[in-house]
């Protein structure tokens, strides 16, 4: 947050993302804050692999420029307070 505030605003923010995803609540906080610093100027560059939450970043993002062997995946919310309660099934054939 103190390099953000050493930077000119006014440019724009060109966000790299290389992560496989995180807590729902985190992502939007940073979204959050990133936006009230930069407003929608902000551009997300995805060089390998944004998985959920790293997705969710990407689409709040006023642009996206993707790698040729990036990969992005849909988002699958989860919170510490609320643990799933379902089970998968598998059938073997």
């Amino acid at each position: 947050m103190s390099v953000i505030h050493g930077m000119d605003r006014t440019l724009g923010l060109d966000l790299i993302l290389h992560t496989p995803g995180g807590d729902t609540a985190a992502t939007e906080s940073l979204v959050d804050y990133l936006r009230g610093m930069f407003g929608p100027d902000i551009r997300a560059v995805v060089p390998q692999i944004a998985l959920s939450g790293g997705t969710m970043m990407a689409c709040a993002a006023k642009e996206i420029l993707m790698g040729s062997t990036r990969v992005s995946a849909p988002s699958t919310p989860s919170s510490a307070a609320s643990p799933p309660t379902g089970s998968w099934k598998s059938s073997e054939r």
